[in-house]
């Protein structure tokens, strides 16, 4: 059956790259700010866990980063854990230690590097956001994708990555999606999805019914509500394509976001930003209720 009631706000419903984190974090002399007591930031948490991806990445300990960057391991602990804030040339020298992947600013296609600044931009303000009301019509939403999935769909994208750039984006994205668990900085999540993203063959089948099983795993969450679009529907707007619209608690306004394989862009006009919001009710009226959505899926999983 489907579901008559239209998508509320309230009780349903990034990181970012290495540069766009250390613009925002206050960068004193390092003896003051490691020896300060002020708590972490969102900014700084955000630096702090992407540092500690790379160093992963590169396949350190914290003892021999110390060593490398001569200072204790305790120190380095407390700045990927949020805790201290870091002068923008100790970013330098830590992002130099760990052979930092290729960032956007070698993307030499003007266009390109817009679409990816824009990106850019969507996870700063979606790290912010309290709710995310998501339409995809041939993919699953970011922030339910497992791993595997959102390896598949980096590969096909048309931005150039390298091999540790594509790594580092997936680590990004997978990180993002832990505010959907988060107590102290609660994400909700309302999404609908066309049945065509179910089917669409990304990956083996394996991982495409590991994905499936996920979906319906993630729509158990109290922070997510996941409905679909049955094939069956016909002409309606979803044809028009996907879309995202970022709502804030804080008093800023609602924002959306447009995404496709030539760059992106941010609506921020009320009136349009309000015409994203009566699209996102009407398809969430035209989409099945989440019992038969989760039906629909495990039986497309069934078929694998």
């Amino acid at each position: 059956m489907r579901s008559g009631r239209p998508p509320n706000g309230a009780g349903v419903a990034s990181d970012q790259h290495l540069r766009g984190c250390t613009l925002s974090v206050v960068t004193q002399p390092r003896r003051s700010s490691m020896n300060s007591g002020a708590g972490p930031t969102i900014k700084q948490a955000q630096l702090g866990r992407l540092l500690r991806q790379l160093r992963n990445d590169a396949q350190m300990t914290l003892k021999d980063a110390a060593q490398g960057l001569d200072m204790s391991a305790s120190t380095i602990g407390r700045i990927e854990r949020g805790e201290s804030g870091i002068p923008a040339d100790l970013v330098q020298t830590m992002t130099d230690l760990y052979d930092r992947p290729p960032t956007v600013d070698n993307v030499t296609n003007p266009e390109l590097f817009a679409g990816l600044r824009e990106n850019r931009r969507y996870e700063e303000l979606e790290a912010t956001a309290r709710r995310v009301w998501d339409v995809q019509i041939t993919t699953i939403p970011t922030l339910l994708q497992t791993g595997a999935y959102a390896r598949e769909v980096l590969k096909a994208s048309m931005v150039p990555r390298s091999p540790r750039e594509h790594r580092m984006q997936l680590a990004m994205r997978m990180v993002r999606q832990r505010r959907l668990k988060d107590a102290e900085r609660p994400l909700s999540l309302e999404a609908v999805v066309h049945e065509m993203a179910l089917r669409w063959p990304v990956g083996d089948e394996i991982s495409r019914r590991a994905q499936l099983e996920h979906l319906v795993k993630c729509a158990e969450l109290d922070s997510v509500s996941l409905r679909v679009l049955p094939a069956d529907l016909g002409p309606s707007i979803a044809m028009d394509g996907a879309f995202t619209i970022l709502r804030f608690d804080d008093g800023r306004p609602d924002i959306g976001y447009l995404e496709n394989s030539w760059g992106a862009m941010h609506v921020q006009q009320s009136w349009q930003v309000e015409a994203c919001k009566l699209c996102f009710e009407t398809l969430s009226e035209q989409a099945l209720d989440r019992e038969d959505s989760m039906t629909l899926i495990k039986t497309i999983a069934n078929e694998l």
